[in-house]
């Protein structure tokens, strides 16, 4: 392959495809795409935080925010309450039927790390981190200036 084709970009969309791919199909008995089960993991460590925080932390676009929360509305794994200090407003808090599925989203994140750290050294699995996590935040800081 030519030089010029060969950029992060490129290989960072071939890893989340893959990655949806995978989690898709692992959580597909639960009816949890890979589009949802990130409002739960955050939900797992925020109970009761409105719409808007998920919003935020997420980094999605209201619209698809409010979707995913919907789907996992009607799938009995959240639940929508009115915020009693705004009333336009609502606070999400988790069903027991999202807390019984906790061990099994679990287990297909560590089996997908395990898959995407195959072959690689302690160091290496460091570095890669350590990359990604400054791509991200040299992304979120020019978003943020591009506003």
């Amino acid at each position: 392959m030519e030089k010029g084709h060969d950029f992060v970009g490129r290989w960072l969309s071939i890893l989340n495809r893959h990655i949806k791919s995978y989690v898709s199909k692992e959580l597909e008995p639960y009816n949890l795409g890979s589009g949802q089960f990130h409002y739960i993991l955050m939900l797992y460590k925020n109970d009761g935080i409105s719409q808007e925080e998920i919003n935020k932390y997420i980094r999605k676009d209201k619209g698809t925010t409010a979707r995913a929360i919907k789907r996992l509305e009607n799938e009995g794994y959240i639940i929508r309450k009115v915020n009693p200090e705004d009333k336009r407003a609502y606070k999400i808090y988790l069903t027991q039927k999202a807390l019984d599925v906790k061990p099994i989203i679990i287990d297909v994140l560590s089996r997908t790390t395990e898959i995407l750290e195959h072959g690689l050294s302690d160091e290496e699995k460091s570095m890669a981190i350590n990359i990604l996590k400054k791509m991200a935040q040299n992304a979120g800081l020019y978003m943020k200036h591009d506003q």
